[in-house]
């Protein structure tokens, strides 16, 4: 029987090993993550949300720290609204603090070659700073689109400010020396990081890019919308944006059924691949069923009416999922994408809907289930 595992990305290379019992590979914590770091970031994680323990700089490698110290100051971003990223305020927010610029400066030999001496170094920065960042940025808007080049441009955004960064502490008399220095590299950053997170959104304007986070439904809403009986799906089952805590599939692996799910945002849920459904490799007469509650299709109408390039690339995914399909199988999914479904061939596909709500103008939305025919 085909199984999940055989599922890929087109890009693995930021992909994680499955956890044992896992068929997909899923995003766990990361053991290097933020963790002790100098009493300073204290006050550096509240302006972020987060707070972090004290502890002495020696206690850790300075280059360690110095790595810990910028995955503060990229969380710390979180803070501050995605419109605003662009504004002096942003940079101010997202400054670092004199106690901070102090340790810098107290380690500048062994820190200033990583930022400006050593490329690979300096590389893996940039890299960790762009992951990261770009996981935040689609974390608090769900409709950011994403792609490898995106990714690509992060890491040039990150990798430059660090080497500024390096130039400035090098040369900086003390504390204020470095402060002042700093304003400029700092603003200029968080400028283009504004603007990078406009370049994501549909929309344009400084405003345009707002937090516009997922939500996950209930179990019983899910099967109630779709009009699914659990027990009368077909397997292997996946759920596309399936959400972080993967709900539905937890629920139908409860009942013993082979469910599955794929989804965008970071999570640690078993069963579960965290990529991008525009580059999952679905397979061809794999799936007994697919669902996709709000999610998928939710993105296709979006782009169908803003972008014509992103919904050929939607269009794609689609027919690709309906390939996936088994003889018999269904794809179930809410909201309609009718610009679509009506070009399905009759002979493959049948369609059948019914209207969950009234849209703007009354226009109905309505949840569809597609089975393959032949």
């Amino acid at each position: 029987m085909a199984t999940a595992a055989t599922i890929t990305r087109s890009d693995t290379r930021r992909r994680r090993a499955p956890r044992p019992g896992c068929l997909w590979p899923s995003a766990g914590s990361d053991p290097d993550a933020l963790g002790c770091i100098c009493g300073h970031l204290a006050r550096l994680g509240d302006r972020g949300g987060r707070e972090y323990p004290d502890c002495a700089m020696p206690e850790l490698a300075p280059v360690e720290a110095l790595r810990r110290l910028l995955r503060a100051q990229v969380e710390a971003l979180r803070g501050i609204p995605l419109g605003r990223l662009v504004t002096e305020a942003a940079a101010a927010q997202a400054a670092l603090d004199d106690d901070a610029l102090a340790t810098l400066l107290a380690h500048r030999e062994r820190l200033v070659p990583h930022l400006i001496g050593q490329a690979a170094e300096l590389r893996r920065l940039g890299e960790d700073a762009a992951t990261r960042f770009g996981r935040q940025l689609r974390e608090r808007n769900q409709y950011a689109s994403w792609d490898e080049a995106a990714h690509a441009s992060l890491v040039g955004l990150f990798t430059a400010y660090y080497r500024r960064l390096g130039e400035v502490l090098a040369t900086a008399g003390g504390v204020e020396d470095l402060r002042e220095g700093l304003l400029p590299v700092d603003a200029g950053h968080t400028a283009r990081l504004g603007r990078f997170a406009q370049s994501r959104s549909r929309d344009v304007g400084a405003e345009a890019m707002a937090d516009t986070v997922a939500s996950e439904y209930s179990v019983g809403l899910q099967l109630e919308v779709l009009r699914i009986e659990p027990r009368a799906l077909g397997s292997p089952i996946l759920d596309v944006g399936c959400g972080p805590s993967a709900l539905l599939v937890h629920h139908l692996r409860n009942l013993g059924l082979e469910a599955f799910g794929l989804e965008r945002s970071p999570t640690d849920a078993t069963y579960v691949q965290v990529g991008d459904w525009l580059e999952t490799d679905f397979g061809l007469d794999r799936w007994g069923s697919i669902i996709a509650h709000l999610s998928f299709t939710n993105h296709f109408v979006l782009h169908h009416r803003d972008s014509e390039t992103v919904a050929a690339r939607y269009a794609d995914a689609y027919l690709r999922l309906l390939r996936s399909l088994q003889e018999g199988g269904c794809f179930c999914y809410a909201p309609g994408v009718p610009f679509i479904e009506g070009l399905l061939p009759v002979d493959q596909y049948g369609v059948s809907r019914w209207e969950i709500l009234s849209g703007p103008d009354d226009a109905p939305i309505e949840a569809v289930r597609v089975e393959r025919r032949r």
